[in-house]
């Protein structure tokens, strides 16, 4: 494994019910994630003890700034982020429209570092190269702010999801492998 991830990264989305993956890397500044707390909290007893509450887990965020070029949902001129912020049925005719719905899709989203030579984020990871992906499933774009402050448009977007669906499952899988493991490819959602 290297000392350190840097340089890039690849990630990728595809709204659940779909077979197409839509690669954002090729816009995308910065990716944050923010992993919801397992907080813990404090019950003082009468006889001066303290007991300790576990609380669930929260939602998970991950952001990211980006400049986008339109409103497209693949290809690498004019991708864009509004047609999933907005929910529609995606229009991929010549001249793109958005407009807001009351659709709450639901996205897989994956990040991937690797030193192996890729073009997104959801490919098999081979025997002779190292790699560190995280796969979230049950995700919602909650937010896409843009501004033109610095004289470019950049917009900032916000992707949340629960640690876990309703039936338990975990809505988060993290996997790693160094030169001589394998990853496999993420399945489509």
């Amino acid at each position: 494994m290297p000392d350190l991830w840097s340089e890039r990264c690849w990630f990728s989305m595809m709204k659940k019910g779909t077979a197409t993956w839509e690669h954002f890397h090729p816009i995308v500044e910065t990716i944050d994630m923010d992993e919801g707390d397992k907080d813990i909290e404090k019950k003082d007893a009468i006889g001066g003890g303290s007991l300790i509450v576990k609380k669930r887990q929260g939602m998970s965020t991950i952001t990211f700034e980006a400049y986008p070029a339109g409103i497209a949902t693949t290809g690498d001129d004019d991708v864009g982020f509004t047609q999933q912020f907005h929910g529609q049925t995606y229009d991929e005719t010549a001249a793109k429209t958005s407009t807001t719905t009351h659709t709450w899709p639901k996205y897989r989203s994956v990040l991937l570092w690797t030193d192996q030579g890729v073009s997104n984020a959801t490919e098999a990871i081979t025997s002779d190269y190292n790699a560190i992906r995280y796969t979230i499933n049950e995700c919602y774009v909650t937010s896409d702010k843009f501004g033109y402050t610095d004289g470019s448009k950049k917009h900032t977007v916000l992707v949340k999801f629960a640690p876990f669906d309703k039936d338990n499952t975990a809505n988060e899988t993290v996997e790693s492998a160094k030169d001589g493991e394998t990853l496999d490819a993420v399945s489509n959602y």
